[in-house]
């Protein structure tokens, strides 16, 4: 696979679906408004009151579509882009979010943050173009970033989930899946160490390790656990989601497996956490 070099996307105020050889620009706009509401209430983590703007319960968040035209390619391998945001009523989760965005629109490359959104069509049509001329391309290139909200955890805690994917040639393309959970009274993003009770950071590698063992045994029964890890060898990844079946445990592509492992997923049940994660977090 070839890799995607210089990427980036520029910060808007809606999401883009771009398709290369278009020739009419659109002006509409699809949009789907989730809105949360409710009473002032005390938030469990902190104690304190929280007031309309810090609430979760006040928390809206609108995701928007738009349509541009973009530089004209050659032949039918005209390369596919589709860049969706979301709007949202707290502006320190809008910018945390579109700087996300704008990393992973970079596939595997290097995060250029200075690049713009012509600049990026601009060299995926390129791109694109030169793999046609070339004789590279066997199908379109794509790129498809989409942010999505996964709702609130309490009062003041909201979880986000950024798709990417991407190809520019090759035998396959690529995909990352990123995960975050933001405090919205504190303007933070809550990373693993934030939900460890002191000192229980090996218990949890322990249980995640655990279930790391089991995966193998199961998809690649042929290999012993020794083998496997002199290859792909056990981390514990801070790409992590609180759903109510447990913590979640999110690996990517060649983090702990080959290609055709995809992007393993691990969840370990609250029941199982007790006296590992602070408990506001259970």
């Amino acid at each position: 696979m070839k890799a995607i070099l210089g990427m980036g996307v520029l910060i808007v105020s809606g999401s883009f679906l771009l398709t290369a050889c278009s020739t009419e620009k659109t002006d509409s706009v699809q949009q789907n408004t989730t809105v949360i509401h409710g009473t002032p209430a005390v938030s469990q983590v902190s104690g304190t009151a929280l007031s309309p703007q810090s609430s979760t319960q006040y928390f809206k968040v609108k995701s928007e579509q738009a349509h541009y035209t973009l530089p004209a390619c050659e032949g039918k391998l005209c390369p596919d882009i589709s860049i969706q945001r979301l709007n949202t009523s707290d502006d320190w989760v809008n910018q945390f979010l579109d700087q996300k965005i704008r990393g992973l629109s970079q596939g595997y490359g290097e995060f250029n943050p200075d690049l713009t959104l012509q600049q990026i069509v601009d060299r995926v049509v390129a791109g694109s173009n030169e793999s046609v001329q070339k004789g590279w391309a066997g199908a379109p290139y794509t790129l498809k970033v989409q942010a999505e909200s996964l709702g609130p955890r309490g009062l003041r805690l909201l979880q986000f989930k950024i798709n990417s994917s991407f190809y520019t040639g090759g035998a396959h393309g690529g995909a990352i899946n990123q995960y975050y959970l933001l405090d919205i009274v504190q303007q933070r993003q809550v990373q693993l160490d934030d939900l460890l009770i002191d000192g229980q950071r090996q218990s949890l590698r322990d249980l995640v390790y655990d279930a790391f063992t089991a995966w193998v045994k199961k998809t690649s029964p042929e290999t012993d656990l020794k083998t496997y890890e002199t290859t792909w060898k056990f981390i514990l990844t801070q790409n992590i989601e609180l759903n109510p079946a447990g913590l979640v445990f999110h690996y990517g592509q060649y983090e702990i497996g080959p290609y055709s492992s995809g992007m393993p997923e691990f969840t370990i049940p609250y029941a199982k956490l007790s006296g590992i994660i602070k408990p506001e977090y259970l």
